[in-house]
C-alpha cells in the first residue's frame, strides 16, 4: 500500500498498514493495532507500560492518588478528599475545603457571596460605646474581637425579668423601711390603701340638730309646735316634740347654724329629714324636701344671700300619720363660702311644694336632721 500521512476513521477500521499514520475522530480498531511506537499526544506509550526489558511497569497510588484496574487496563483516580500545600485556579468548586489560611478574589457558599456577609473585602474594626449622660455603663471593654459587658445585679428590693428585653422593678413589698419624709399618690400597707386608714380614716360621724335648735324664716318660714304624741292608755308615757310645720300650698323654710368638729375634712355633707306627716294624709303621698349650706369665717358680712350652696332635695312617701318617717341620704352637699375651720355653717330645710314628686295635701312636720360628715386625721386645730 502507499505511504499515508494522516487518516480521519469516523467508522470500523478492519486493517490498515503504512510507516506513519496519524488517527483522529471516532477510531474503532475491530480486532488489533500493531506499531513498533504509539503516542498518545506527544505521550509514548511504550514509557508508560513497557519497560526496555519487556516487562509490565506497575502504577502505583501518590498523594491523593488511588488506582485501580488491571495491570494491562489500569485506572488511576483522583481521591475525593484530597490536602494539598498550595492550590490555586480560575474556579474551584468543592463540597468542603479546609484549610489554616484561604485566600481568593470572591467566595461564594452555595449561591451567596460571603462578603455580603461578612462586610468589606478588608474587614471591619467594631467596637461599642457607652451613650447618654447616664454614669451606669453597659460596655467595659474590646479584649480582641470578644465585645465585654457589664453583668446586673439585682440589689436590695431590686427584681430582674429576663428575655428578650430585661425588666427591672422595685419589689412590692418591703419588710422595712426608715425616711424622714415619704411622698406618694397613694400608699398601700399590704392590700389596704393607708389613705383609708390614716389620712381621711374612713371614719364618718353624725350631727342631730333638733327641731327645737332651728328658727322660722322671717319670710315664708314655717310655724313652731310642740305636740305630745298620746297613747291609747293613761299609763302611756308620752312623747313631747318639737317641730316645725310646713304647709302644702306654700314654700316654707327653717334654719340652723352650727361649727363643725375641728376633724371635718371640709368636703361635702349628706343628710337625713326626720318629719311626721299630719293628720289625714294617704299612704304614698309624696313629700320633698330641700337642703342647703354655706359658710361664714370671721369677719364675713352676716347675710345668707350669697353664702348657701346649690340645693339638693330629698324625696320620700307617707307611711301613716303619727308615725316616724326617715328619708333616705341625700346626695352630697356642698358647703357654699369656701369653709374653713372654725367656720360657722348655716343650714336652710325648705319643703318644695312646687316640685311635682311633692303631692302630700297635708301639713309636713319637721321634726330634726341629721348630718353625715367625714373625718381627717389632722385638722390643723391648734389648743386655744
Amino acid at each position: 500500500m502507499g505511504f499515508i500521512t494522516k487518516v480521519d476513521f469516523t467508522r470500523q477500521v478492519k486493517q490498515f498498514s503504512g510507516s506513519t499514520a496519524t488517527l483522529s475522530g471516532s477510531t474503532h480498531f475491530k480486532e488489533s493495532i500493531s506499531a513498533s511506537t504509539i503516542f498518545s499526544g506527544s505521550t509514548n506509550l511504550y514509557d508508560i507500560f513497557v519497560t526496555a526489558a519487556g516487562s509490565t511497569t506497575s502504577v502505583q497510588g501518590g498523594k491523593n492518588i488511588s488506582t485501580g484496574g488491571t495491570a494491562t487496563v489500569p485506572i488511576v483516580n483522583l481521591k475525593d478528599d484530597i490536602s494539598v500545600n498550595s492550590l490555586s485556579g480560575t474556579s474551584i468548586t468543592a463540597t468542603t475545603i479546609s484549610a489554616a489560611t484561604i485566600s481568593a478574589a470572591t467566595f461564594y457558599s452555595g449561591s451567596t457571596l460571603l462578603q455580603s456577609l461578612l462586610g468589606g473585602g478588608s474587614g471591619e474594626i467594631n467596637t461599642a460605646s457607652n451613650i447618654g449622660t447616664g454614669n451606669a455603663h453597659v460596655f467595659k471593654q474590646k479584649s480582641g474581637v470578644d465585645l465585654q459587658l457589664r453583668s446586673f445585679s439585682a440589689g436590695t428590693n431590686i427584681d430582674f425579668v429576663t428575655g428578650d428585653t430585661i425588666v427591672i422593678s422595685a419589689k412590692t413589698r418591703v419588710d422595712s423601711f426608715s425616711a424622714t419624709t415619704l411622698s406618694a399618690s397613694t400608699f398601700y400597707s399590704g392590700s389596704s390603701n393607708i389613705d383609708t386608714l390614716f389620712i381621711h380614716k374612713g371614719i364618718y360621724n353624725n350631727i342631730w340638730v333638733d327641731a327645737g335648735a332651728m328658727v322660722g324664716s322671717t319670710l315664708s318660714g314655717a310655724t313652731s309646735n310642740t305636740e305630745e304624741y298620746t297613747g291609747s292608755s293613761i299609763y302611756t308615757q308620752n312623747i313631747m316634740s318639737d317641730h316645725y310645720s310646713f304647709t302644702a300650698t306654700t314654700a316654707q323654710t327653717v334654719q340652723f347654724r352650727i361649727s363643725m368638729s375641728d376633724d371635718w375634712d371640709r368636703g361635702t355633707i349628706k343628710s337625713k329629714i326626720y318629719w311626721d306627716p299630719d293628720a289625714g294624709a294617704s299612704l304614698n303621698d309624696g313629700v320633698v324636701w330641700g337642703v342647703s349650706a354655706g359658710a361664714l369665717s370671721n369677719s364675713d358680712v352676716l347675710s345668707g344671700e350669697t353664702i348657701l350652696g346649690t340645693e339638693v332635695t330629698i324625696n320620700d312617701q307617707v307611711i301613716a300619720p303619727k308615725t316616724l318617717h326617715i328619708t333616705s341620704a341625700s346626695t352630697s352637699i356642698t358647703i357654699g363660702g369656701n369653709p374653713a375651720l372654725e367656720d360657722l355653717i348655716i343650714f336652710q330645710i325648705a319643703r318644695k311644694v312646687d316640685d311635682s314628686n311633692d303631692n302630700m295635701t297635708k301639713n309636713a312636720k319637721l321634726l330634726g336632721c341629721n348630718l353625715q360628715y367625714k373625718e381627717m386625721l389632722s385638722s390643723g386645730a391648734t389648743q386655744w
